[in-house]
């Protein structure tokens, strides 16, 4: 009998992500993504979890068991690729190093040669919240991103996102022998991404900088807006073993208008024709323990263990990204310490992650240093990323 109830809800999830397989033009995946630095170190999100406003982007089926919290305001600093490599070439520069000759150092253009570089900055726009099955969330960053194009040209994009959520979730009380309950969750979502891109060569990145707005207001624009449907389910087994199953961006449609220029886009250009596109639906399945510590662990508490494995229908949503199997599983650990320390670890794409939160209640700090996969196959193209955030909440 709970087999079939089971089949009854999942199989309904699994043909609806299959149908929004079929439609127009493929939005990269997370092309809308805002990190979070407590996921981050987590090794991603995952389904199973719901204990805070990330139940939005993790499962909205989380949003029944989150505490209530009011998110007042996060201000996070997301640093992307080398960092230290290329600091290291920062300092030479500062130190009276010619710019000329730093940047023609065939050990600097070497290192250029296959370089992914960005920042981000999450916030100050980000407020929120959540408890009693609600949640909303309002949040933004802002981007700059360096991909190399060859030895010594680069693709330069200046990204502007925002992301509002809205979502529900309600609770299924099955028989009282079971020990058990299942959350049902939906998230609805809006976002646009105004997004200026254009190419530099290594030689005029530095004037990129130097001549501020003026690098970026004759360049190509466009603009993307879209919303979205997020659906999930959370199975609880006495509140130590949760298993989430989400179906991130079921229906997800998109609009993008390009310009010439931003500054044509900021006066009174008309955009060319208008694109239509989609999200590709990521179903993902999770699994969450929580280990009762007891008594044994004075000072240590609130251990979650997780699992994940990621965008299983990725070869029908969008066979043209599809990744080795092995990217999509996440691995994820986080134990509260003195009871104001959280440490946390993880594993993605084959990459590992780690970080701490310190919570000092309405006060809140996040570090995380983690890895991304750049490429579809392991180990071809890995990013080391840094998120350092402050967060405000009560």
């Amino acid at each position: 009998m709970t087999s079939l109830r089971f089949r009854k809800m999942v199989v309904p999830l699994f043909l609806v992500c299959a149908a929004a397989a079929l439609g127009a033009e493929t939005v990269p995946p997370r092309t809308f993504f805002i990190p979070s630095a407590r996921m981050a170190a987590l090794g991603g999100s995952h389904a199973a979890l719901g204990d805070d406003l990330s139940a939005l982007t993790n499962n909205p089926a989380g949003l029944y068991g989150a505490r209530p919290r009011f998110h007042i305001a996060e201000l996070s600093l997301a640093l992307q690729g080398p960092i230290f490599s290329i600091a290291n070439i920062a300092l030479r520069g500062a130190a009276g190093e010619d710019m000329d000759d730093l940047l023609t150092d065939p050990a600097v253009t070497d290192f250029f040669k296959s370089v992914f570089v960005g920042a981000h900055l999450i916030g100050p726009l980000s407020f929120g919240y959540v408890g009693k099955g609600l949640g909303f969330s309002l949040v933004n960053s802002t981007g700059l991103e360096l991909v190399s194009r060859g030895s010594t040209t680069f693709a330069v994009a200046a990204v502007e996102r925002a992301a509002l959520h809205a979502g529900y979730a309600f609770r299924v009380h099955l028989p009282d022998p079971w020990e058990s309950a299942l959350d049902i969750g939906v998230n609805l979502k809006a976002f646009l991404e105004g997004k200026n891109h254009f190419s530099r060569t290594l030689l005029e990145i530095p004037d990129l900088f130097s001549d501020g707005a003026g690098s970026f207001l004759d360049n190509p624009f466009s603009l993307t807006t879209g919303f979205g449907l997020d659906l999930g389910l959370r199975w609880t087994y006495r509140d130590n073993l949760m298993v989430g199953l989400v179906g991130r961006d079921v229906f997800t449609p998109t609009t993008r208008s390009d310009y010439a220029t931003l500054s044509g886009f900021l006066g009174d250009e008309v955009s060319g024709p208008a694109v239509h596109g989609r999200v590709p639906t990521d179903l993902s399945l999770g699994v969450m323990y929580r280990p009762p510590l007891g008594q044994t662990l004075r000072y240590l508490g609130d251990l979650k263990l997780l699992l994940d494995y990621r965008d299983i229908l990725d070869f029908l949503t969008h066979p043209d990204s599809t990744v080795n199997p092995l990217l999509k599983f996440g691995l994820g650990a986080e134990i509260r310490v003195l009871g104001a320390l959280q440490l946390r670890a993880g594993l993605s794409e084959g990459l590992p992650a780690w970080g701490f939160g310190l919570d000092y209640g309405v006060v809140k700090m996040h570090f995380a240093m983690f890895g991304a996969e750049m490429s579809s196959e392991p180990g071809m193209r890995p990013v080391f990323n840094i998120i350092l955030g402050l967060e405000i909440s009560l």
